[in-house]
Parts: structure tokens; sequence; C-alpha cells
């Protein structure tokens, strides 16, 4: 571990035990984005491949119109420029579309440190809210949804968990708990992602009479799971592995009574092994509680990976245990927050399910040999496991030699990034109406900060605050919601998350900042 004035990092190492996606949003389409390469996949560098083509001798408007498909435009060209992807799964045929996963511009795959954060985010919740006393529990049903005359949820209950969240973490971004946490991405290799074959195993039939088949994604439910179509996805390979930093703000935890205004005060760990303990209670509570769902849809494969990935937890004396990003599911989210009386209530009230029937029902796997490997498991671990050294903070009521408040107006920041950090971190109106147009304005500077690290820390700024507002928006910025899937996120909100998402694939030097929000 070291410190920085009042921020303290570790680095971590994270291995891939499952396939993992950070989604792009994107799909790339065969013959357009990815030729097919003795039965692999190859998919093309555009921007180089037709860069190359322009710097020729020809006139690049009669080679274009000449040419045929995306393979001739790369013969033109004489050089391979992209990436290859092996199968996860060698017998797979090759899809005419693939889900493609977050990479930079140099093609580097990444897992967003907003998509380990939120899942962190989510299993420090969920261990929180299954320990609180039955009395406590009872004292905050009140922020449950409530019923209007339709005895539907009322016009501000749409977001079954907000109110709750709030109370718990503090409404404002400003307030929020795990403002005091940071975490960054993990960069991997081109080289370590494959392409998996996902299919959808759900439950059918009655209660006390139900049997797991394969869905087919135009309709249809099967016996066989080769008959029943998925779809295709480039993913981290298992084994891969990378290494990332989280930091804790120790200036923001020596006093939360200074700020945080939430009630949920013990929720953030502020060590490794506290953080190790409690996620892995919540990876044993997961995995117990997916083997009893593989169980009784009758699949066995999926029900031993999941008791082994379990012994690990339970046998692993220095790694932490996640699921995270694609795949996790309503279950890993909101899903395990509320379960005895409140999920019965809220599966009522929002139309979970059939009665009698499990909610969720279905879960995706991965195709190796059949569809057996659970999506997104992955290991965390100190890069020096054997100097790890615990250290704990114990936040004060008062503290006599608290750093002064012009000292943290810019939190170590420069240039364009200061600026920001202090209009919207210290002067927080994520309240107002102006507050998304303040954001595309800065996102329109950002664009053009000549300084790679000016312009990654001006992006993390403006990440966390967004994703502290409306958690998971990265992840999937066009996530629908309901029964009537209707954007779970506003016009504005989707813009942003979007052009942050672009920014940062389009950061050629990763910098990892020293300080975090």
């Amino acid at each position: 571990m070291k410190m920085q004035g009042k921020t303290r990092s570790i680095r971590l190492g994270i291995e891939v035990l499952t396939p993992v996606l950070c989604g792009s949003g994107q799909e790339l389409v065969k013959d357009v984005d990815y030729l097919e390469r003795k039965n692999k996949v190859f998919v093309v560098d555009q921007v180089t491949t037709f860069n190359e083509l322009a710097s020729g001798t020809q006139n690049l408007q009669e080679l274009l119109k000449n040419s045929g498909p995306l393979a001739d435009v790369v013969a033109l060209v004489g050089n391979d420029y992209g990436y290859s992807l092996s199968k996860l799964n060698r017998t797979d045929e090759l899809p005419n579309k693939i889900r493609e996963h977050l990479k930079d511009a140099n093609f580097q795959p990444y897992i967003a440190g907003s998509a380990l954060k939120g899942a962190v985010r989510t299993a420090l919740l969920a261990e929180y809210l299954r320990a609180l006393p039955e009395a406590d529990k009872a004292n905050k049903k009140h922020l449950l949804p409530k019923r209007n005359a339709k005895n539907e949820p009322t016009a501000e209950d749409k977001d079954a968990s907000q109110a709750l969240l709030n109370d718990i973490l503090g409404q404002e971004p400003k307030d929020n708990l795990f403002r005091a946490l940071q975490i960054k991405d993990a960069m991997f290799k081109k080289e370590q992602l494959c392409l998996v074959d996902i299919r959808w195993l759900i439950l059918t039939g009655i209660a006390n009479s139900l049997k797991g088949q394969w869905r087919r994604i135009s309709g249809g439910n099967y016996d066989n799971w080769q008959r029943a179509n998925g779809i295709h996805a480039e993913m981290l390979k298992p084994s891969s592995k990378a290494s990332f930093n989280l930091h804790w703000d120790d200036f923001l935890l020596n006093d939360l009574s200074q700020w945080q205004k939430g009630s949920g005060t013990g929720i953030l760990p502020l060590n490794f092994e506290d953080l190790k303990a409690k996620l892995n209670k919540h990876a044993d509570y997961r995995l117990s509680h997916e083997i009893d769902f593989y169980h009784q849809a009758g699949n066995v494969k999926a029900e031993q990976e999941c008791q082994n990935l379990l012994k690990r937890v339970n046998s692993d004396q220095s790694g932490i245990y996640l699921q995270l990003s694609w795949g996790v599911g309503w279950k890993a989210m909101t899903g395990e927050w509320m379960d005895g009386d409140w999920f019965k209530d809220m599966q009522e009230l929002y139309g979970l399910g059939k009665s009698g029937m499990p909610f969720p029902k279905s879960r995706r796997l991965a195709v190796l040999g059949e569809p057996k490997l659970p999506i997104g498991w992955v290991r965390l671990y100190l890069e020096n496991e054997a100097k790890l050294q615990a250290e704990q903070i114990i936040p004060v009521v008062n503290t006599m030699d608290a750093e002064p408040t012009t000292d943290i107006l810019t939190k170590g920041y420069s240039g364009l990034a200061a600026r920001i950090y202090r209009k919207l971190i210290l002067e927080d109106s994520s309240s107002s109406p102006e507050f998304y147009q303040s954001l595309l304005d800065n996102l329109n500077e950002i664009e053009k900060e000549p300084e790679a690290r000016i312009k990654q820390d001006s992006i993390n700024i403006i990440s966390d605050l967004l994703e502290h507002k409306y958690p998971r928006i990265l992840e999937d910025p066009d996530r629908k919601k309901g029964k009537k899937k209707e954007p779970a996120y506003k016009p504005k909100q989707i813009e942003i998350a979007k052009r942050l998402l672009f920014l940062k694939a389009t950061i050629t030097d990763t910098v990892v900042s020293n300080v975090s929000v």
C-alpha cells in the first residue's frame, strides 16, 4: 500500500475465472467489421486500413468504387491491421453479429472502473441490508415504493430502490459514501479476447414441477440446447489477468460527519482484509443460490461449475471473488437487496414473474462443449500478496489537525480537471436543470484538451459523478426497464454516458491518476 497526500492506494490484480463481457453497447457485423479467416474471426482496424489505403498513389475514391467487400479492401492494402479472435468453443460456427467488448483506441480491452465499482457497491449494499436487525428493516419500510389507486407504483416510485439508497448512502453525489472509493480501469491485452457462444437456460412448468429448457432468441423453448440459438460476444477469456488501482480517500473518511448524509456509514470497508471478508461472504451467498437454481433446472454441469467456484471462495485466503458486468442479471443487482417479505411486496407491485415461479427464471451460460459456464466471475488479489498489511482507518467526529478547506479545492488536479472538480463536486448542483448542460459543456472542453493525464482525470471526475447518481449507466446507457421496455435513463443522461464511453475509448495514453474524487 502507498500513501500520497490523503489518498491511500493499493494495486490489485484481477483474474478472469469465467468469460467476462464489459460491453461497448455496439455490435460487430460480419464483412463490415470483421472477416472470416481460417474459421477464425479477424476484426479489422478500419481507421488504419483506410488511412493506409489513402496514403497510396491511387485515387481513394476510385479504389473504393472499384473494390468489393471488406476483404478486398484489406487485400488492396496488403497488410492486416486489427486483431484475431479465437473461439472459446472450437466447434462454433462463425456468427453474423458479435457483441463488442469495451476497448480503447488501440483495441486494448478493459473492464471499466465503474463496472468494478458497481459490482463492489452492489455486493456491499446487499450484505449490509441482509445484516440489518428486523427492527431496523421495519423502520426503513416506509422508503419502499407505494401503491396508487390502480394498485400500481406511484409516479415517484418507478425506481424501486432509489429512496432506500438515498437514505443509506446519501441523496446527492457529494453526500454519497462511495465517493470515498475510487476504482480505476483494468486494462487487458487484445489477445485475451475470445469469441463466446451464449445460451439462455430458462425454468418452465409450474411450481413443484419445474424443469430447465433452452430459450430460442426468436421464440420457443427446447430440451436440446443445440436447437435453441443464442448470441455471440467477444469476451475476456478465463485465466486472463490484468491489474488496476483502488483508492480510499482518507481525507473524506477521516470525518464522515462533515459530509456524509446517509445512514449506512459502516458499509464501506476501509482496508483490503475487510473488503475481502464482506465481498466473499456475498459471493458465498450468490453461488449457493445459483447452485440451487441449476439443481432445480437439472443442469448438472453448470451446478458443478458453481460448486467449484464456491469451494475456491471458501478455501482461498487471499482472493476476493466477484461477479460483474453483462450477464449477472437482476439477481446480482436490485434483486438481492430485497429478500424475504420485501421482495414479495416488490414482486407483486411490479409484476415480477408469475405467481409460484422463481424470479428471475433464466440464466445466461457460456458454451464450452455445452452451455455450462456462468458469466462474469473474477478473482481480485493484491499484486504482492505476501506483503499484505491490513490498515484500519477509524473515522472520528472531530479532527483538530483537519486539512484546511483551501487545500482540497482542486484535490491535486490541475488545469481543466481542477476546474471541473471544483465546479461539479465542491459546488454540486445535480438537482438543478442546468446540471446536464453543464456536463455536456465540460465534455466539449475535454474533447479539446491536449494533455492526456488532464483529459483522463476530467473523464474520471464526471464518470464518478454520473455513476453515483445513476449506478451502472456507463455499463449500458441504452438499458430498458419495466414491462414496456422503456429507456431507463433520459436522453441527456444517455448522451452524456455515451460520450464518456467514447472519450475513454479514444484516449491513447492510459494514465493512472494518483488522487481520487
